[in-house]
């Protein structure tokens, strides 16, 4: 059995004990995360073959962000249930994304054309649906400033928005003013959002929403490929999640 592919095995397996460890006991986060991180570089950076330095890098970023943020959400559940829901569903997602890589750069016979890809478009989502509601849970537990949460989400855009294009495979030097525009339409809806008296959970899912909505017709329109319908499809999906959202959510 190859070294890739067995890390391919390990890590999401102790990843998984990581996070059941730090639910039960939250101040083991303070070396578990770090050891967790720590894990996931050396066997994504391991597995990418015949790459820059900085090309390594951009196979990491889905996995980090995604990481730190489904602990930075566990941390606000107080539900065990659904607690260890998220575990699962992260670890899965995580060995899912490791699975991916390992095959596109080492038995591409078994790799699904836009596996990737598709795991960036719905996991990124995700991503900022976890570390979004952390955040809007954390300055509503302890008191933190906005600007200290919008300071973390502005960087977390940046690195998402860049992480989705690299995905499709849209050169940097075409979606780099884009990545900026997006990220700072999205800050000031962060912004918008922090002074709403919503659950932190309903301000993640309305981030989110705007998000998917927003980075989805850039990416059509950066591949040449946005139409009448996609522009519909968007906003009406948005449009009808913003509504659900808000008529289930409850005003404080």
């Amino acid at each position: 059995m190859n070294k890739p592919f067995l890390l391919s095995l390990i890590a999401p397996f102790f990843l998984f004990l990581s996070a059941e460890l730090i639910d039960f006991f939250p101040g083991s986060i303070y070396y578990l995360l770090p050891l967790a991180n720590a894990l996931v570089i050396f066997t994504v950076y391991g597995m990418v073959k015949n790459s820059s330095f900085y090309g390594r890098l951009d196979f990491l970023i889905f996995p980090l962000v995604f990481l730190n943020g489904s602990i930075a959400s566990l941390l606000i559940l107080n539900s065990r249930f659904l607690a260890q829901g998220l575990i699962f569903f992260s670890a899965g997602m995580i060995w899912y994304y490791i699975k991916s890589v390992y095959f596109f750069h080492h038995k591409p016979i078994f790799y699904k054309t836009f596996q990737i890809r598709n795991i960036s478009v719905y996991g990124n989502f995700l991503s900022i649906f976890f570390f979004s509601s952390a955040l809007f849970g954390i300055r509503s537990f302890l008191n933190w400033p906005v600007w200290g949460i919008i300071l973390v989400l502005t960087f977390l855009f940046l690195l998402v928005i860049y992480q989705l294009n690299w995905a499709h495979k849209i050169p940097l030097a075409d979606s780099g003013v884009h990545i900026l525009a997006d990220s700072l339409i999205l800050v000031e809806i962060a912004w918008s959002l922090s002074f709403l008296p919503l659950r932190f959970y309903i301000l993640g899912l309305l981030l989110s929403a705007a998000y998917y909505i927003i980075t989805g017709l850039t990416r059509h329109y950066l591949l040449g490929t946005l139409a009448a319908k996609n522009v519909k499809a968007y906003l009406g999906v948005g449009l009808f999640s913003v509504i659900m959202i808000l008529l289930s959510a409850r005003w404080i």
